[in-house]
């Protein structure tokens, strides 16, 4: 029975992709509890009909191969999974394959060497395979490596309060005004990131009392491992901690990310529009290379969190190389990564538009 339904899922899937305007990929790969590392594949498509972006999950597959002929493999096979139950004669099948193939537009993948390899990396495979260029995204927090660390603290303190109805009850009780903490997804969407970046920040004061209480045993625990807990968090977020700046940092390069978002998001979106909107994006963070922006969470927590133990000249050469590394990484993803008028057409057709008369017309058109 599920046989059944999986393959009437499929056939539904491989008929959306097919009738798609296009599409797009992303794969990532994941280890079992049998040790099998598995390459998980979702797609993002728009339809003929409807201007809308909808995602669905392609399939789960592992491939003997390794590295990136083995993420290219996993990712062909996921979709050659979908068109193997829709014909049963091979010729039917393999058109069906190239006329999927030819709807392909981009892919997603985190930013490892067998993702990004220049020369031999899944990207360029797969630009090879198709013979077109592709529009590649990688993510920000693997360019990083402080990133993934940050990131991990930053879920502990959601899940430590989310896991427990108690310490819930126990911060409202020290500010009634807190947050609520969001649940945290892998697939880090901007705005989901913001959300969670900002209940944080917000609850920090009545966190860190919550913590000291916990950790001084003023308040009753339920183990030593929610001492432990508590105990590390408050080394972690103390005040004038990098844990903390970095967090006001992040929200303030993501609020950037989420515009850029609400405004891909948009019906009836056009590619020049998409490339204003980068455009605008890239601006403001080259912006805050020179500092941090006026009235943003950095800002604020720059002035508040200095500790007094820790003057601000010894911190700042760590702070701003840090601080240098995750701008410009947000700025080759989206000036670097996020290539949209490779060929030149798109500025070709902003020279028409932007003619103010008809020398100006035929000098574009050139």
């Amino acid at each position: 029975m599920l046989e059944v339904i999986a393959d009437l899922v499929r056939g539904e899937v491989c008929k959306t992709l097919h009738n798609s305007l296009c599409y797009s990929v992303q794969i990532d790969g994941s280890m079992d509890r049998q040790q099998q590392d598995s390459k998980f594949v979702t797609a993002r498509h728009v339809q003929e009909n409807e201007v809308s972006v909808e995602t669905v999950f392609v399939g789960i597959v592992s491939s003997d191969k390794s590295g990136a002929e083995g993420l290219l493999d996993a990712l062909c096979t996921s979709i050659a999974s979908l068109e193997s139950k829709q014909s049963d004669v091979a010729e039917e099948t393999c058109e069906l394959s190239v006329a999927i193939m030819t709807k392909m537009v981009g892919i997603s993948t985190d930013g490892e060497s067998a993702n990004t390899g220049r020369k031999a990396g899944l990207w360029q495979l797969l630009k090879d395979k198709l013979k077109r260029n592709l529009i590649t995204t990688w993510h920000l927090n693997s360019s990083v490596p402080e990133l993934k660390y940050w990131m991990a603290d930053v879920t502990a303190v959601s899940t430590f309060f989310r896991v427990s109805a108690r310490r819930t009850k126990e911060l409202h009780k020290i500010d009634n005004k807190c947050l609520v903490y969001p649940r945290h997804f892998e697939v880090r969407f901007a705005e989901r990131t913001c959300t969670l970046l900002k209940a944080i920040l917000h609850n920090l004061n009545a966190s860190r009392k919550l913590w000291s209480n916990i950790s001084d045993k003023i308040l009753p625990s339920d183990s030593n491992v929610e001492i432990q807990q508590a105990t590390g968090f408050c080394n972690k977020w103390h005040k004038g901690s990098r844990q903390v700046w970095l967090t006001a940092l992040m929200y303030d390069v993501c609020q950037v990310f989420k515009e850029l978002q609400q405004n891909f998001q948009r019906p009836r979106l056009i590619l020049l529009e998409m490339i204003t909107a980068r455009e605008t994006a890239l601006r403001k963070l080259n912006l805050m290379k020179q500092g941090p922006i006026a009235g943003g969470m950095e800002e604020k927590y720059s002035i508040n969190e200095i500790d007094d133990n820790e003057s601000r000249g010894r911190r700042s050469p760590h702070y701003s190389a840090i601080r240098s590394e995750v701008i410009m990484s947000a700025v080759n993803f989206l000036g670097d990564r996020l290539q949209m008028e490779e060929d030149g057409t798109i500025a070709n057709i902003t020279r028409i538009l932007k003619a103010s008369s008809p020398k100006e017309i035929i000098d574009a058109s050139r």
